[in-house]
């Protein structure tokens, strides 16, 4: 038993070093808890590239604060031409980063094949319950499903619309908290993709 659980840290280490690996760079960033709201976001207009990559956009702040249960900051942070993130803190500590949801505007399809081979590893060491992953993305080409998508309660979980790949984790939830921040982010993104 102490193996597995070692195995999950070690694994949640990992998957946190990923999913934060740009964020302390060469970035610029800009607050976005105006753009995205009390919990609906603009949506983007056709050809407008500026509000078309803000990760931010796909997150429901209303929603998820009811979910943590605090009120958060949201933190648009651009780490590429082709990646984006949003970084939620805690309102009354932005030191404490509550969940980051990021973007792969273009590329996400190899990095998504990425993720499945990470995960094929992985996965007989995290026996994880997977979400419904077949209610985001049906039983075919449906129009406003996701084309794969992937759930873990420690580790990024994420979903493939076309070529954007949204990755989402929550480092401080527990596991039922987790699976309703990927969900809530998950109808947004399919909702605005």
């Amino acid at each position: 038993m102490n193996t597995q659980i070692a195995v999950r840290f070690t694994a949640l280490t990992i998957g946190l070093t990923l999913a934060m690996g740009g964020c302390g760079g060469n970035s610029s960033s800009r607050d976005a808890g105006t753009s995205a709201g009390a919990g609906t976001a603009t949506a983007a207009t056709p050809g407008s590239e500026t509000a078309r990559r803000n990760a931010c956009d796909f997150v429901n702040r209303a929603e998820v604060e009811a979910i943590i249960g605090k009120a958060v900051t949201l933190l648009h942070d651009i780490q590429s031409d082709t990646e984006t993130a949003c970084e939620l803190s805690d309102a009354a500590n932005s030191k404490v980063t509550l969940v980051v949801v990021t973007v792969v505007w273009t590329g996400g399809k190899a990095e998504a094949d990425a993720e499945k081979a990470a995960v094929a590893m992985g996965r007989s060491l995290m026996n994880e319950k997977d979400v419904d992953i077949e209610a985001l993305t049906g039983s075919g080409a449906a129009a406003g499903l996701a084309d794969a998508a992937y759930y873990s309660d420690v580790m990024p979980s994420w979903l493939l619309k076309g070529d954007v790949l949204i990755k989402v984790i929550a480092p401080t939830s527990p596991g039922e908290q987790t699976k309703r921040i990927y969900l809530s982010v998950a109808k947004m993104a399919l909702a605005r993709l």
